[in-house]
C-alpha cells in the first residue's frame, strides 16, 4: 500500500488543476479576510469567531468536483484493473485512493485557514473562544474525511466522473435544506410574548403589557431527542453549522463524524471488493 500511496501522492502534487485551485483557495482566503476587515471598519463593529471560517461552508462543493476527476482517472485509464493485475488487493487499492483525496481535501481547507489564524489574527483580533475554534476546524477537517470517503466510494462504483459530481451535489444540498429543516425546528423557543387579548381583541400592544405564553411550535420531549440526535450525525448541516461556529457542541460532532468515517469507510471498501471489473 505504501507504493500505492507514494504513486497517488506524487500524482496528486503534479495535478495542474488541483494546484491551481490551491493558489486560488489561498487567493480567495487573502480577499475574504481583507473583504471581513474593511466591511468591520466600515460599520465600526466587533469582529467576531464565525469570520474566520465561514466561507468554508461550500467547501464539499469543491470536494464533490475535485474527488471524481482525480480517483475516476483511474478507471478511466484503466489503472485499476493494472494495479490489481500488478497484484495489489483491492482493499489497499481502496485505502490508498481514500486517503490520497482525504489529504487532499484536508490540504485544501488547511491553505485556506492559513491566512485566517495568521494575518487575521492580527487584523480582526485572536479568537473570544480559542478551543471552540481550534474543536470546530477539527470537526471540519473529520467531516471532509467523510465527504471525500463517500465520494471516493461513490467513483470506484458508479465509475462515471459526471454522474458522481452531479449525484454529489444533490446530496449534499439535499442534506443542507434537511439539516436547515432540523435545525430550524430546534430553535423555536418554548415560549413567546403576544399581545393581551380580551374575547379575541387586541386590549394592549405595550411591550409592558405583554403575555408570556406557551409556544404551539415549540418542539420538546422524545421528538426534540430524535431531532438533536439527526442533526448531530448529519454531515452536511454540521459542516454548515461548524463553519459559522454555530455548533455548541463541536467535541460532538468530531466523534460522531469519526464514525461516519469509519462506517462511510467499511461499507464502500466491502462494496468495491464486490465489484466485477473489466
Amino acid at each position: 500500500m505504501g507504493n500505492l500511496m507514494r504513486a497517488n501522492l506524487d500524482r496528486l502534487f503534479k495535478n495542474k488543476f488541483y494546484l491551481a485551485f490551491l493558489i486560488f483557495d489561498l487567493v480567495f482566503s487573502f480577499w475574504f479576510l481583507l473583504y471581513n476587515y474593511e466591511a468591520l471598519s466600515y460599520f465600526e463593529n466587533a469582529a467576531s469567531d464565525e469570520h474566520f471560517f465561514e466561507a468554508l461552508s461550500c467547501s464539499p462543493y469543491v470536494f464533490a468536483a475535485f474527488v471524481p476527476l482525480f480517483s475516476g482517472r483511474d478507471f478511466s485509464d484503466n489503472t485499476i484493473r493494472n494495479k490489481i493485475l500488478a497484484g495489489h488487493t483491492r482493499l489497499a487499492i481502496f485505502s490508498a485512493a481514500v486517503l490520497t483525496s482525504a489529504a487532499g481535501c484536508v490540504i485544501m481547507l488547511l491553505v485556506y485557514v492559513l491566512p485566517q489564524v495568521t494575518l487575521g489574527f492580527i487584523l480582526l483580533g485572536l479568537p473570544t473562544m480559542p478551543a471552540r475554534l481550534a474543536l470546530s476546524f477539527l470537526g471540519l477537517a473529520i467531516l471532509s474525511v467523510f465527504w471525500s470517503v463517500m465520494i471516493t466510494a461513490a467513483v470506484f462504483m458508479i465509475q462515471s466522473k459526471s454522474v458522481c459530481v452531479v449525484a454529489s451535489f444533490a446530496l449534499y444540498t439535499v442534506m443542507i435544506f434537511i439539516g436547515g429543516a432540523i435545525n430550524d425546528n430546534l430553535s423555536r423557543p418554548e415560549t413567546v410574548w403576544v399581545p393581551a387579548e380580551d374575547d379575541g381583541f387586541i386590549v394592549n400592544t405595550e411591550p409592558s403589557e405583554l403575555v408570556e405564553t406557551e409556544n404551539p411550535y415549540y418542539v420538546g420531549g422524545s421528538e426534540r431527542a430524535k431531532l438533536e440526535f439527526l442533526s448531530r450525525v448529519d454531515p452536511a448541516g454540521q459542516f454548515f453549522l461548524l463553519s459559522s461556529l454555530e455548533n455548541d457542541r463541536p467535541e460532538l460532532t468530531c466523534l460522531a463524524g469519526a464514525a461516519e468515517c469509519a462506517a462511510a469507510y467499511a461499507v464502500g471498501a466491502a462494496l468495491f471488493k464486490r465489484r466485477n471489473i473489466r
